[in-house]
């Protein structure tokens, strides 16, 4: 679906700007840590129980955008910026630890500190607020891509069926 610059980006930028339109139709942005693997049909990001705004939100309206813009860690040198517009989709039924095993194997990855949080039966039991998940599908339409990162130039577009 996207070219290995783009993929690239995608699969390697630690966190993204996930935007959902607020109640009063105003952008509502907070840090997200995407999934995706090459070949999906969309990308993964999840919210805890205990911050539901995104799933108020996305309920009202579906459209939601991702930047990745910010490449720290990630390896990537060439400050690119991609920005997908796309639709998105909850899956209401809640989501443990064990069910996104490959979303938390690569989130203890990058973060490796924060596998000691959910290590034990325990500590998953006092913050099971934090560790039952609402998996989000985003399905792209619209993706702009600056290869260099300079956004006063136009970006390289491309639409999804």
């Amino acid at each position: 679906m996207f070219s290995p610059d783009i993929l690239d980006i995608i699969t390697n930028y630690r966190t993204c700007e996930f935007t959902t339109l607020s109640k009063s139709n105003r952008p509502s942005a907070h840090p997200v840590t995407p999934w995706y693997r090459d070949g999906m049909a969309h990308i993964l990001v999840t919210t805890s129980l205990g911050f539901p705004q995104k799933i108020y939100n996305i309920r009202r309206n579906p459209k939601v955008s991702l930047l990745f813009s910010n490449p720290t860690a990630s390896g990537i040198t060439s400050g690119a910026i991609v920005a997908i517009q796309g639709d998105a989709q909850l899956d209401e039924n809640l989501a443990r630890v064990e069910d996104l095993e490959d979303y938390w194997r690569q989130l203890y990855r990058w973060q490796p500190v924060s596998k000691a949080y959910s290590q034990t039966a325990l500590s998953r039991y006092l913050f099971d607020w934090y560790y039952m998940r609402v998996r989000i599908y985003i399905t792209p339409r619209r993706l702009f891509y600056w290869a260099t990162g300079d956004c006063s130039q136009n970006p390289e577009t491309i639409t999804f069926s």
